[in-house]
């Protein structure tokens, strides 16, 4: 038998557990009977389960392996050894000296690599455990597995359910609890994330670079609004023999999920500044999925197998690695359901994936939200009084929208049609963002004058430290041609309120009314004047005809 110190047995073990999925770590000396393994830093609902390869006895300084009589499985363990050195002579019959000898040689991350060789052919072959850890309750981070002292693998069977842990993915590792009353291990969790992301209106105040990505953005409703959704791989990626892979998407009534020739869904494998597109295909890419789907959602981009992935262009290459960033970027149309003001319209996204490289299972991430803001502006026409004003109907109003911070320039573009109510006195312009504005009166109540163009800018923004996403503020300017902001047109803003039909942006509109009949003088002599002449004129005429008409 092999005899070796405890404390070198203790120290090799220890070196084993950190890189395996685990991190460990064990001071107390050994004492007859059985052990206890604790595994520490677990999730709610987690389940590790233990296979004892060796047994271990001790005397005094001396500690000695044996193998087991009642488990023959060991061909197994060797071919675990033989796929992590090639070299290797260790067969079912060795003797355990070998096989220790053998172990003993591994280097941290060749223990890691033999750990999950061997559960993968013990799980394949249905061979049952020795030991197995109740799931971790409500509100507690560890569990324990117990047994006689020896060399155990020890693997996380059951990725528990709790919030926390559903972005984590399975490990496994060996402990050897030579020497110790009791063994503590770390479990060392592998975390996947999904990250969303709404690109602000490139028209905008708010983005004059075309660049601005974030968790808030506002458009006009009719506007097509692109998302970027970024997911990442688990550090051991590479030890999946397949991996599923799969973006969830739901948004709110007011977004419509768009994937045409216009605005088609795109996938991106992103490495660094390299940036590959995949294909869209069942088999060597992935799929876009409107039908049966989770109840609720959207849309599902679904890889099936993302190691099968291919490269959309001809000649390009799709390389990915633990490192790489998963991109899918697409587009929602803003549409007549879109909800005005502080509400907004959220659109999540989670990602589900393989959390399991010994067999089936999945986990999945938080959900990641994003939102996209649309604004109402109401204004209200008044007829000017020698009391005061009152309300006005008849007018009309049309709004025009322009991408230049100097609104004296005439290139505006006029947003939906003229907007009028011949029996009321207020106009609702429904679904703005942020931009530069004019509002024009284009048809006038009979008997007053037509108002100048409206000039104004709306600026919304957001939190982005405490509440990101949210509508902190929003702003309107009354900016005069020129360019000169002015106070003569008086808006007022309510960044409070969500409630369907309620606006944000409102404004008085006040009419003066035109020049009164005209009275005796001035103009008034002048059209009598020419009235008069025209009445001398035609009885002139008479007096001539007639004369003509008795010397005849």
């Amino acid at each position: 038998m092999n005899k070796v110190l405890k404390g070198l047995v203790a120290v090799a073990a220890t070196a084993a557990m950190a890189v395996a999925g685990f991190a460990g770590a064990s001071t107390a000396m050994a004492a007859d009977g059985d052990v206890t393994i604790t595994i520490n830093n677990a999730s709610v609902g987690d389940v590790y389960a233990g296979y004892r390869l060796f047994n271990e006895t001790e005397a005094g300084n001396n500690v000695a392996y044996q193998k087991r009589t009642d488990w023959d499985h060991y061909d197994k363990v060797a071919g675990a050894i033989k796929a992590v050195d090639s070299t290797s002579t260790v067969t079912k019959d060795s003797k355990v000296d070998n096989f220790v000898a053998a172990l003993d040689k591994f280097n941290a991350a060749q223990i890691k690599k033999f750990a999950e060789t061997l559960y993968k052919t013990l799980k394949t072959d249905n061979v049952g455990v020795d030991n197995i850890s109740s799931a971790v309750a409500d509100g507690a981070t560890s569990t324990t597995l117990s047994g006689p002292q020896g060399y155990y693998l020890i693997v996380q069977t059951i990725a528990g359910s709790g919030d926390d842990n559903n972005d984590k993915t399975i490990s496994a590792v060996i402990v050897n609890t030579a020497g110790q009353d009791g063994v503590n291990v770390s479990a060392k969790k592998d975390t996947v994330t999904v990250n969303k992301k709404v690109q602000e209106n490139q028209d905008g105040v708010n983005n004059p670079k075309q660049e601005n990505w974030g968790t808030a953005a506002d458009y006009n409703i009719g506007d097509y609004v692109p998302f970027q959704l970024t997911g990442t791989l688990p550090t051991d990626y590479a030890d999946y023999s397949s991996y599923a892979y799969t973006f969830h998407d739901t948004a709110s009534k007011g977004l419509t999920f768009v994937n045409d020739n216009d605005h088609p869904v795109k996938v991106y494998a992103v490495n660094g500044n390299s940036r590959v597109e995949i294909k869209a295909d069942a088999s060597n890419g992935y799929q876009v999925l409107t039908k049966g789907i989770a109840k609720g959602g959207t849309f599902n981009v679904k890889f099936a197998d993302l190691k099968q992935a291919q490269a959309a262009n001809v000649g390009a290459t799709v390389e990915i690695t633990s490192a790489t960033k998963i991109v899918v970027e697409y587009y929602a149309k803003l549409n007549n359901n879109a909800v005005l003001g502080a509400n907004g319209n959220p659109n999540e996204v989670y990602l589900e994936f393989s959390n399991n490289k010994y067999g089936e299972g999945t986990g999945k991430t938080e959900n990641h939200k994003v939102t996209v803001f649309t604004f109402k502006l109401e204004v209200t026409k008044y007829g000017k009084t020698d009391s005061g004003k009152e309300a006005l109907n008849g007018a009309g109003f049309t709004l025009y929208k322009t991408t230049k911070a100097n609104l004296a320039d005439s290139d505006y573009t006029k947003v939906g049609e003229e907007v009028k109510n011949l029996n009321g006195n207020v106009f609702d312009f429904t679904g703005l963002d942020s931009g530069y504005y004019k509002i024009v009166e284009t048809t006038t109540p009979k008997g007053y004058n037509t108002i100048d163009p409206i000039t104004f800018t709306v600026t919304a923004t957001y939190d982005s430290v405490n509440e990101p996403g949210t509508l902190s503020a929003l702003t309107v300017t009354d900016v005069k041609i020129g360019g000169v902001a002015s106070s003569d047109q008086i808006f007022t803003t309510d960044t409070a309120t969500g409630d369907a039909g309620a606006a944000q942006i409102k404004t008085d509109v006040v009419d003066t009314p035109g020049s009164k009949l005209p009275s005796t003088g001035g103009m008034g002599t002048v059209l009598l004047y020419v009235a008069g002449i025209a009445v001398f004129a035609l009885a002139g005429a008479t007096l001539v005809m007639a004369l003509r008409r008795r010397n005849a």
